[in-house]
């Protein structure tokens, strides 16, 4: 007892790294992201009579940072950094002995015995390229439950030492992202952004092998792709790689796609990998299998350049008995599509996608083409009709803020069909950047006021790298320009942040994508912020006089003690309240949900909704019709890469009660997709813009309703 209130007095930084139960299972790789103090394992309930059995459980450290106080930067740390680790039980009547072994360490330790114990690194700052493992095993009889949890502290509890605390009771900042293993000794990483993408007679990938234990003989492991792709050696052909007792822990894998003359459409490949080792042990751990995502250069049905023929009228690339029998059964019927007595009997034609930014690949751009890679889409209709597309213009990679970010326009005046050339509205010097737009059009000013958000990083600064304050060197700032013509000129910068940030939080930014105007004309805009110890939570700023003054809201994470959620969609519904749809870092692979009917003071409890799956992901959210203009029915829109796994298959999804159910759901691109923005057209249409193909390019696509409810709602062509 006397343990456990240490324990508990503690308040340490932690991460619950597994939870055992004795019983034959296999735990799967479950990656996670952890900014301060979130949780997440798998919990096992052991059958009645189950033999003692041990079950090991390795948790992989990335970008572990002690860091001294902003206000003493000069400051050097002279105890020792611990990882702790204890265990507790439930119901168990035979307790097990917790052992743990620190691997890939500078001074590796095994620590064995008792209920609480730690590890101590002689780092205290990890580089971000570095990876290090920490691997916990316990043996207990049936009916055991076994929490072992990893916490971070800048000393030894028990002699008093002072725990790095979320509540401040230290002014050290701590932060880590960590990796959940379970008996594996090789483990796939560094996914580009969790994916392998690969695309026939062009770009290639790579993914790593990482040991995670020790060995001390030669370890091979068999990597072994399937006829879609080739590692170096031809398609389909195996090859081996070797770890070596002291040698490298990582190696990397080179993926290409087979350059076939089938026309298949986006599909994926399968590469399986086999271990061979002398250590028995070792040898029957499995690792898993790697999907990867493949572009077809062929064309096939259906794709963006597909062009129909006026007799294919079931757009199947044929035209033969199926079109005839569509002319019988609507013989003699009318098929106006301006006419609503018509459109039963006028099919939803498919999106028309066009390419409208598209990086050059180059660093610094070329003479026409400003950007490496552009991201981050934000798409808005004004009162007049005009489309506005804005996207992180990335001048000399893809990567974020720090850098050289600029803000690019393109606008359309017939319902996307025709644009403007690519034109940068926000251009700071050198490496100072503005990244992650949010567009909102005030609708209820003449002429229509148009505001595009960002955050801008001073040299060196990102969301990362930015400390507390509201303006400096040192500190991003949210800030806007705007637009009173049409999206033709604009204002310079104005800083937000001494109105709709806390000075102490690290860093505030609007959440890319769309913002929102309520009925009442107030200006909603979700963002999320980062606080010093790492946590990062969902809100929103809004304006009640149409942006003249702002304020902002109380996070719902905040409230309910609850990390961590970031980029954020809202809407309002039609019962007056605004419901938050945020990314989700706490491993549910959906999006978390929360609900607030007074701005944001309150908020009903977050919760997780499964028919929203995300590769934790930005998404779009907005408002389509409102039974209080007159529509018949209410509908929501929502767009993501919807998938628990990856950043693929985007999807656009359809509402009819406020969101609390999506029964409408239709596939826009099946390969890599991310980022998204949606806007309702001057002619009715949905516009959807995201990001495709590994980031090389973001897409417009016209969706009409039509087609999206597989003709089973419509509403009249304008």
């Amino acid at each position: 007892m006397q343990n456990l209130m240490r324990i508990l007095l503690c308040m340490c930084l932690s991460l619950t790294a597994a939870v055992y139960a004795v019983d034959t299972v296999t735990v799967s790789n479950t990656p996670t992201y952890n900014y301060a103090n979130g949780i997440y394992g798998q919990s096992f309930t052991p059958s009645i009579g189950a033999d003692t059995s041990q079950l090991t459980q390795t948790v992989l450290l990335q970008e572990f940072v002690l860091r001294a106080p902003a206000s003493r930067p000069e400051e050097q740390y002279d105890g020792a950094v611990y990882l702790n680790v204890y265990e507790n039980y439930q119901d168990a009547s035979n307790y097990g002995t917790l052992t743990g072994s620190s691997s890939n360490t500078v001074n590796p330790l095994t620590v064995a015995g008792g209920d609480y114990m730690y590890f101590q690194f002689d780092v205290l700052e990890m580089d971000k390229d570095t990876q290090y493992a920490v691997v916990l095993s316990t043996t207990a009889a049936a009916g055991d439950i076994v929490n072992s949890r990893l916490q971070v502290a800048t000393g030894d509890p028990y002699a008093g030492g002072q725990c790095i605390s979320v509540s401040g009771a230290s002014d050290w900042e701590a932060e880590f992202i960590a990796t959940m293993i379970s008996g594996d000794v090789v483990v796939l990483t560094n996914h580009t952004d969790g994916d392998t993408n690969v695309v026939e007679a062009g770009q290639g990938d790579t993914y790593d092998l990482m040991l995670v234990q020790e060995i001390t003989s030669n370890l091979t492991v068999t990597v072994t792709p399937d006829a879609q792709l080739d590692l170096g050696s031809g398609a389909g052909q195996a090859i081996n790689v070797t770890f070596i007792p002291g040698g490298a822990e990582s190696i990397s894998i080179d993926v290409a796609a087979v350059d076939d003359s089938e026309s298949e459409g986006p599909h994926t490949g399968t590469i399986q990998h086999d271990i061979a080792a002398s250590e028995p042990e070792f040898a029957s751990y499995p690792v898993d299998p790697l999907t990867v995502n493949i572009e077809d250069n062929e064309r096939y049905c259906g794709d963006d350049y597909t062009t129909f023929l006026s007799a294919d009228l079931n757009q199947d690339c044929y035209v033969d008995f199926n079109d005839f029998a569509l002319v019988a059964s609507n013989w003699l019927q009318c098929s106006d599509p301006t006419d609503i007595e018509c459109l039963p009997n006028v099919p939803g034609l498919p999106p028309v996608q066009t390419d409208l930014f598209v990086g050059t690949g180059i660093a610094g751009g070329t003479e026409d083409n400003p950007a490496h890679t552009y991201r981050i889409p934000a798409m808005e209709t004004t009162s007049t009709g005009t489309i506005i597309a804005v996207a992180d213009a990335r001048v000399n990679n893809s990567g974020d803020l720090p850098g050289a970010i600029d803000v690019a326009i393109r606008r359309s005046f017939d319902n996307g069909k025709t644009w403007t050339p690519v034109r940068i509205i926000v251009d700071y010097p050198g490496s100072e950047g503005a990244g992650d737009p949010c567009i909102l059009v005030d609708k209820q000013t003449d002429p229509d006021t148009i505001y595009i958000f960002y955050l801008y990083g001073p040299e060196g600064i990102g969301l990362w790298q930015s400390q507390p304050g509201l303006d400096g060197p040192s500190t991003c700032q949210i800030q806007y320009v705007k637009s009173t013509d049409d999206g033709d000129t604009w204002t310079q910068p104005v800083n937000l942040n001494p109105q709709v940030k806390n000075p102490d939080w690290g860093c505030a930014l609007a959440s890319p994508g769309n913002a929102l105007q309520m009925r009442d004309g107030t200006l909603v805009v979700p963002a999320y912020y980062r606080k010093t110890n790492g946590v990062m939570q969902s809100y929103f700023f809004y304006s009640v006089d149409h942006g003249q003054t702002w304020q902002y809201s109380n996070a719902p994470g905040e409230l309910q003690n609850s990390a961590s959620t970031t980029e954020c969609a809202i809407v309002e519904l039609e019962d007056g309240g605004l419901i938050l749809n945020m990314r989700n870092h706490r491993g549910q692979g959906s999006r978390a949900i929360s609900k607030t009917y007074d701005m944001g003071q309150t908020w009903t409890p977050i919760e997780h909704d499964f028919d929203l799956p995300e590769p934790v992901c930005q998404a779009a959210l907005i408002r389509m019709t409102d039974t209080r203009d007159g529509y018949e029915r209410s509908r929501v829109l929502f767009s993501n890469p919807a998938s628990s796994s990856g950043r693929v298959n985007m999807k656009v999804k359809l509402s009819y009660d406020g969101c609390d159910t999506w029964p409408v759901a239709k596939q826009i691109h099946a390969g890599s997709s991310a980022y998204s923005s949606m806007t309702i057209l001057e002619n009715g249409n949905i516009g959807l813009l995201y990001e495709a193909d590994s980031y090389s390019k973001i897409v417009f696509a016209e969706i009409s309703l039509k087609w999206l409810t597989d003709n089973q709602d419509w509403l009249p062509i304008q």
